[in-house]
């Protein structure tokens, strides 16, 4: 679902159709974000397998916060090792394209995803519920979600969105 929640983000927050965002598997999550530009190069945000760092960074911008001094986080170095990708299974992974199908459905859909997600999260993590059996409830869910047509013209119909998605997991 992660990869499906930041496919969310970079089409809201770059304004771009969910066909444009390419969603690839990277084993080793050294690479937090990456974009090509119409030349044809690339730009990637690279460091270790540790969310800290960027989130230190949104929280701070345009500064940075001297995270390895304070020793807490974990560092990497380009020198490690090699960068690899994949191509993701959608057959194994069913969340992305649910992601993509809320961004079509347009209003509060991808809100709602996320909030049945967040749901089931936290009922996995109670003890109830299996991991596998996520990808069949959100797929369950967003067939109510689509239903409901529910609308986002403003934040308290996207937490009202969110809410219903939560709802469908009570």
């Amino acid at each position: 679902m992660n990869k499906g929640l930041e496919l969310i983000e970079a089409c809201w927050l770059f304004d771009l159709p969910p066909e444009r965002v390419k969603i690839v598997v990277h084993p080793s999550s050294i690479v937090h974000s990456m974009v090509e530009f119409i030349d044809g190069t690339w730009k990637a945000q690279l460091g270790a397998p540790d969310m800290r760092p960027p989130i230190g960074y949104a929280l701070a911008a345009p500064e940075r916060l001297p995270l390895v001094a304070a020793n807490v986080c974990r560092t990497w170095s380009p020198m490690d090792g090699t960068l690899q990708f994949e191509a993701y299974d959608s057959s194994l992974f069913v969340a992305p394209d649910l992601c993509r199908e809320a961004l079509a459905l347009g209003g509060g859909a991808a809100a709602a995803l996320n909030g049945l997600n967040e749901a089931l999260v936290a009922k996995f993590l109670a003890g109830e519920g299996t991991f596998l059996g996520m990808g069949g409830a959100l797929t369950e869910g967003l067939e109510a979600i689509r239903q409901a047509q529910l609308p986002a013209d403003g934040i308290d119909q996207i937490i009202a969105a969110d809410r219903f998605g939560r709802a469908l997991e009570e």
